[in-house]
């Protein structure tokens, strides 16, 4: 397969890896109650890129200090890799990682250094390869990879690894980010991440009551679900034929607090407003809204409620 298509197809999809969702009436899991620190997202400005850009990434995370009034001190480290399978081999990188210059929780990628210099990692590419057409490149480098991350047929995979440690502590947690890169001019895609515009709670209160029942809406405008193209290859009649298929993002909204109980813990758009039952600790809780819509882009945003005794 042209090593083009192999390598669009790997970066298809810019996802959280580490989101966990259930559904359902019990108590919150692990999932989504936030009992401790947690790194909720990665969010890139360009949830899909092309091989001049340079995205920016951030991590939105939580620490229970934060509704203390308190900032704890987090060190950040990033880094980069371009050729892997992902999570079938726990993000193994075929050559070496590249580190990205930042220890605080925000990162901007010159992507056309970066791959340059992991193009300059595998064995035959020369400078002149390297410089000059990147599709070119990446075709001379298809014979070097494995056929999972050499699908070029929808994109390619970068997998940014993002590793937060907490000061105070010296704990360390780990995430993964993938970015999708275009690579066919012919069939480069575009996205947005979504807009959470407002968290509404009804009723709206200065404060509320242990077990108390509230009704929470994400407002989302579904107009911004965006219309794409999926490629993929079928058999017919021992012949392969590359088909495209146009399909519509549909927003997917995870709930999130720090105690209490969600009566779904994932909802769609277009769904009656959530239900969150107040826990039984007095004081401020926070409540986090993440809207992911399945190609990488993603909006998250929270907003504390106070218990009362």
């Amino acid at each position: 397969m042209n090593m083009s298509h192999r390598f669009f197809d790997l970066l298809i999809t810019f996802a959280i890896v580490f989101f966990v969702f259930a559904c359902g009436n019990d108590e919150l899991d692990v999932a989504s109650e936030l009992k401790s620190y947690r790194l909720l997202a990665v969010q890139s400005d360009l949830p899909i890129v092309n091989f001049t850009d340079q995205p920016t990434l951030t991590v939105i995370d939580y620490h229970p200090d934060e509704l203390k009034g308190n900032k704890p001190e987090i060190e950040y480290e990033w880094k980069i890799c371009p050729f892997s399978i992902g999570s079938s081999v726990a993000y193994q990188c075929f050559v070496d990682e590249i580190d990205l210059e930042s220890k605080t929780n925000t990162v901007t990628i010159a992507l056309p250094l970066i791959l340059q210099e992991a193009f300059s990692k595998l064995p035959g590419m020369t400078s002149a390869m390297m410089m000059g057409d990147p599709t070119q490149a990446i075709n001379m480098i298809s014979d070097q990879l494995p056929t999972e991350a050499a699908d070029l047929a929808r994109g390619v995979d970068l997998y940014v690894k993002v590793k937060s440690t907490i000061k105070s502590t010296n704990e360390s947690f780990n995430a993964v980010k993938r970015i999708k890169l275009n690579v066919d001019p012919m069939k480069a895609q575009s996205n947005q991440n979504p807009t959470l515009k407002h968290i509404r709670l009804y009723p709206q209160l200065d404060s509320y009551q242990k077990g108390q029942e509230i009704k929470i809406e994400a407002v989302i405008d579904p107009m911004e679900q965006e219309t794409y193209q999926s490629y993929y290859t079928a058999t017919i009649n021992d012949k392969k034929i590359e088909k495209v298929e146009e399909k519509t993002e549909e927003f997917v909204i995870s709930w999130f607090a720090t105690q209490g109980n969600w009566e779904f813990q994932r909802t769609l758009v277009d769904d009656d407003p959530n239900v969150y039952t107040v826990g039984d600790t007095e004081g401020n809780t926070r409540i986090y809204v993440s809207v992911n819509d399945g190609r990488g882009g993603i909006a998250i945003d929270f907003v504390d409620i106070k218990v009362l005794k």
